[in-house]
């Protein structure tokens, strides 16, 4: 193998090293949740992470919960009894969906892998 062919290959490996490390390290640990959370579905490990579930604090009070524990969101917006908040925490994209429904609140979240921009 030439040189320069054989440090295409290594490089190549490398990057797949580096995206492979970077996948096995995703986790749900920059979402903080309610006490009382009930987690209804989880997909972790890989990006897109999403987790969604449910909890018995108001609409009202889980937005409030998100501002005191991430602080203002970039942006909200919202659509008939839903509202989503934006953040980038420690360079992730995450998306929090929140829907009431009746007695509990459901909470579905999305976490992005890190990006050099943003969101």
């Amino acid at each position: 193998m030439n040189n320069a062919l054989r440090r295409a290959a290594t490089l190549t490996f490398a990057g797949l090293l580096m995206a492979a490390s970077h996948q096995a390290n995703a986790d749900l640990s920059i979402l903080p949740l309610p006490e009382d959370f009930k987690t209804h579905m989880t997909v972790e490990k890989k990006y897109p992470m999403v987790l969604d579930g449910f909890t018995r604090l108001s609409d009202t009070q889980v937005q409030a919960f998100y501002s005191d524990k991430l602080g203002e969101p970039m942006k909200i917006t919202s659509d008939i009894d839903r509202f989503t908040l934006f953040y980038n925490v420690a360079g992730h994209p995450l998306r929090i969906a929140v829907y009431q429904r009746g007695e509990w609140t459901e909470i579905s979240a999305m976490v992005n892998a890190k990006t050099a921009g943003g969101m």
